[in-house]
């Protein structure tokens, strides 16, 4: 039996989740397994990030449960499994009201927090004593709270301007046995009517466009400073510092990249009837964003490479000085 397209994407959700999950928990216990001093600060950010996207990943998934992925109509209803069990009662629209409105507060707090770990990398290198002595850990908690209040702030506005149209509603979720079924009612429709929470999307992409100039800028300046003293670093701190920024860079990218699409789509929605497959790949991209994000910290925190080479017997490479590069730069 053939699976439809729906279920190929629910299939890939459920992957993103379980692998996603999988990836932040080893970092969370890479992380507990640090006790050096100049980690004990930036433990802190690591393991937000990693639960960070856990919550991401059980958001995003748990979204699609929320929505009836249609095979052949170009609109996404709310007649998905989660709603089907509560009976399309209101409680199932304010599940989904919820969800979909924690998706642009989720996009800042992760944007945000990005940024934060980039400028801590970036003070860390070129003011060490300014982090050593007035960065605390209390100081790096209140920046993290207040990155949470925000990311509630703009949950909170998008979810307040969600229609509460009774007969709009009716549409969604109509009283009695069965669900009316209308081709012409797509997630356009309900965008339409709920302008708040575009305007919690449009300041949550503003807010990731942004997080790209603060860790380009971060990046930047470690690249200036290591051609600087290039001459005055050993190998092994110069080959670190050239990973840092690589890591930057990627994590600049990533947020951005992956949320555009999902923006796309949204304003698409409101004037067109977006083809399936184009909504599907823009919430399954989005999806993405926690798996590859513990990936990259376990490949560019040295410590945590050091720490995975430690399980793994030694690799014998066809190219001995590619083999010794990389060893240097863990051990």
């Amino acid at each position: 039996m053939s699976l439809s397209l729906a279920s190929v994407f629910y299939c890939i959700y459920a992957i993103q989740l379980t692998i996603s999950i999988v990836l932040n928990a080893i970092v969370l216990w890479m992380t507990s397994k640090r006790k050096e001093e100049y980690m004990r600060k930036y433990r802190i950010l690591l393991a937000h990030m990693a639960v960070m996207c856990m919550r991401a990943s059980f958001t995003f998934s748990t979204l699609q449960m929320c929505v009836h992925l249609r095979p052949l109509a170009a609109v996404i209803t709310t007649k998905g499994p989660i709603p089907s069990f509560l009976g399309h009662s209101e409680a199932a629209f304010v599940v989904f009201r919820i969800l979909f409105s924690d998706v642009p507060g989720l996009i800042c707090i992760m944007s945000v927090s990005y940024a934060f770990a980039a400028a801590y990398r970036y003070m860390g290198i070129t003011h060490s004593k300014v982090v050593r002595n007035h960065v605390t850990n209390r100081s790096i908690i209140c920046a993290l709270i207040s990155v949470h209040l925000l990311g509630f702030a703009v949950t909170a506005f998008g979810y307040s301007g969600m229609t509460w149209d009774q007969q709009f509603l009716l549409s969604y979720f109509p009283i009695g046995n069965g669900h009316m079924d209308f081709d012409t009612l797509y997630i356009g429709s309900h965008f339409t009517e709920s302008p708040n929470f575009l305007i919690a999307l449009f300041f949550s992409m503003g807010v990731a466009v942004l997080t790209i100039f603060i860790v380009f800028y971060c990046s930047k300046k470690v690249n200036d400073r290591s051609r600087l003293h290039e001459s005055l670093m050993r190998a092994r701190t110069l080959t670190a510092q050239k990973l840092l920024v690589r890591a930057l860079l990627i994590q600049a990218f990533m947020p951005t990249v992956l949320v555009i699409p999902l923006f796309i789509v949204s304003v698409l929605t409101l004037v067109v009837d977006t083809p399936p497959v184009l909504e599907y790949f823009s919430f399954s991209l989005i999806g993405w964003l926690p798996v590859l994000d513990p990936i990259i910290t376990i490949y560019f925190v040295l410590p945590f490479r050091r720490l995975l080479l430690s399980w793994m017997p030694r690799f014998s490479f066809s190219n001995a000085n590619v083999n010794r590069i990389f060893y240097d730069v863990c051990k």
